[in-house]
C-alpha cells in the first residue's frame, strides 16, 4: 500500500480500499454472538458473486485454503445486487463494507466474525509520469485513498 517508483518514466499507486465483511441478517444473530469457524457458516445458504468474476476465484481459493468448498446457493452479476438479497434473509455471504456501511448502521445486516482471517483486497495503478493524469485518473486516485466522498 503507496507509492512506488519503477523507474524516472512509471510509478504505481496501490491502495487496499476493499474490506469483504462476512454478512447476514439481523434475526439469525442470536447464533452467532462470537467468532466462528467458517465450517459451521457453511451450513447456512451462501450468496455470491458469479463463478466468472475475480471476486468468486478469491473466496474459492480462500475456502480451499482451510479445507473447504465453496458452493454459493445463489450467484448475481454485481455485489450491490447481494446486499438486498441478505437483508431479505436469504443467505450469507461476503460483500465490500463500503457497499453496506447505511445497513450496518441501522442493523438490518449484522457481520458474521469468521476465525478465519479475511485479507483486504488491493489495486494497484500505473502511472506513466510522463504523461499528465486525466481528470478521471485524479478523481479515480482521490477516491481510493478516501480523500474525495464516492
Amino acid at each position: 500500500v503507496g507509492r512506488y517508483q519503477f523507474d524516472s518514466q512509471f510509478s504505481a499507486h496501490s491502495e487496499q480500499c476493499l474490506i469483504h465483511l462476512f454478512l447476514l441478517r439481523q434475526p439469525v444473530i442470536l447464533k452467532f454472538q462470537k467468532k466462528v469457524p467458517l465450517s459451521e457458516v457453511q451450513q447456512y445458504p451462501f450468496v455470491s458473486l458469479a463463478e466468472n468474476t475475480m471476486t468468486y476465484a478469491l473466496y474459492k481459493e480462500f475456502y480451499a485454503s482451510h479445507g473447504l468448498i465453496l458452493k454459493p446457493d445463489i450467484e448475481l452479476a454485481t455485489a450491490d445486487l447481494m446486499v438486498p438479497v441478505i437483508r431479505q434473509g436469504l443467505g450469507v455471504g461476503f460483500i465490500p463494507r463500503e457497499l453496506v456501511k447505511k445497513e450496518l448502521e441501522e442493523g438490518s445486516i449484522v457481520e458474521i466474525e469468521i476465525e478465519e482471517k479475511i485479507e483486504g483486497r488491493h489495486i494497484c495503478m500505473v502511472e506513466d509520469r510522463q504523461k499528465p493524469l486525466s481528470v478521471a485518473a485524479r478523481h479515480l486516485i482521490r477516491l481510493l485513498k478516501g480523500k474525495e466522498p464516492a
